[in-house]
């Protein structure tokens, strides 16, 4: 695979986080709406950690293309 095909995997990996974390955003409010408050702080939790995971994942994608360009 190619460092640019790479690239591409990473960044579509975590444009598909993000969007998960947002859909799981929505659940939380709508289990908070309901009462549900233990299980919307746990979704919360969750979309948190795919919020984290794809912000690491453009970071590394970053500092690839940084790394290949001064090369």
């Amino acid at each position: 695979m190619s460092g640019h095909e790479s690239k591409r995997i990473i960044v579509n990996d975590a444009k598909g986080l993000r969007r998960r974390a947002e859909l799981l955003l929505a659940l939380a409010k709508k289990a908070r709406d309901d009462h549900y408050t233990q299980l919307a702080d746990y979704i919360l939790d969750r979309a948190d950690q795919l919020f984290e995971e794809a912000r690491i994942r453009e970071l590394e994608s970053s500092l690839s293309d940084r790394t290949t360009t001064q090369r």
